[in-house]
């Protein structure tokens, strides 16, 4: 059996996964794509298929990093108020600024 055909259709398929990523990116809509594989000479059911992959890994990225933004967010609030909760009359402005950005890019991307 010949392997090296099936490694270059796999190769094939996650390179057009990347370059549906790159469109989706640069706020090109659904159809325009599916035109853009067609002229690839790609079937409208294998586009179908390649965008909606692209697209649940563009979420589960999306969301693992609104995740990690919301820790941070929490943690570097936490870290500018420990001072202040504990009685030392200082409170770290930038730890705050900064826990409060990471905090709303991370509600926003969950």
């Amino acid at each position: 059996m010949d392997t090296s055909n099936t490694l270059s259709v796999k190769d094939e398929f996650d390179a057009n996964v990347e370059y549906v990523k790159r469109m989706h990116d640069a706020e090109m809509d659904k159809a325009y794509i599916v035109n853009a594989l067609k002229k690839k000479g790609i079937p409208d059911e294998e586009a179908d298929h390649i965008i909606a992959k692209a697209l649940k890994s563009k979420a589960f990225i999306s969301g693992s990093r609104g995740n990690m933004d919301l820790f941070l967010g929490l943690f570097f609030l936490a870290l500018g108020l420990l001072p202040f909760i504990l009685g030392i009359p200082r409170i770290f402005f930038g730890a705050l600024i900064f826990g409060s950005i990471k905090l709303i890019k991370g509600i926003t991307r969950t």
